[in-house]
């Protein structure tokens, strides 16, 4: 289906990268890799990394592309609770890339972000502890944002915001044809 060679790399820590880089892998015939287990990106024309975000930074990003020369098209899909069609996320986010990639690379990707999943019983100990910091600094903010609220609205629930229909987009910068997300 792909014209171009494509690798979908993903790094997950609780699922949700994982579901959605699997899912793409399926409906576009791309090759899909954990970032575990790679030391140096493959020669492709297309790479698409998707990432869970935690304690603002996307996982596994610098090690990956932090010194990155190739040309590549890259797509970088961050996952996580925040909702994409805030002003706030898309700000986040693009925050969090350009602090871990080098400008050029930075400049020349793009970026997606897709809502992910989090069941507060599984975190690890360290996450359980950030994300209570994080309650506890947001309890005392006034004028919190829909992103503040949100976490407030969430926290200590098990939530699922997977949805593969979001996809699309992705498929189109990857250079796919066009493909029923909800048919497969």
């Amino acid at each position: 289906m792909l014209m171009d060679k494509v690798q979908i790399i993903y790094s997950s820590r609780y699922g949700s990268a994982k579901r959605y880089a699997e899912k793409l892998g399926s409906l576009t015939g791309a090759d899909v890799r954990s970032a575990d287990t790679i030391t140096s990106l493959p020669e492709a024309d297309t790479i698409v990394y998707i990432a869970g975000i935690y304690a603002g930074g996307m996982r596994g990003l610098k090690r990956l592309f932090g010194s990155y020369k190739g040309n590549s098209h890259i797509i970088f899909v961050s996952v996580g609770i925040a909702d994409p069609s805030l002003m706030e996320t898309r700000k986040t986010i693009l925050t969090v890339a350009e602090r871990q990639l080098p400008l050029a690379l930075f400049s020349a990707s793009d970026f997606f972000h897709l809502r992910g999943c989090i069941d507060y019983s599984k975190l690890s100990l360290a996450h359980s502890i950030l994300m209570k910091l994080m309650k506890a600094q947001l309890k005392g903010k006034k004028n919190l944002d829909d992103t503040d609220k949100a976490f407030l609205e969430t926290y200590g629930q098990k939530v699922d915001f997977t949805d593969f229909s979001t996809l699309s987009p992705i498929v189109r910068a990857m250079g796919a044809d066009e493909v029923n997300i909800w048919s497969r």
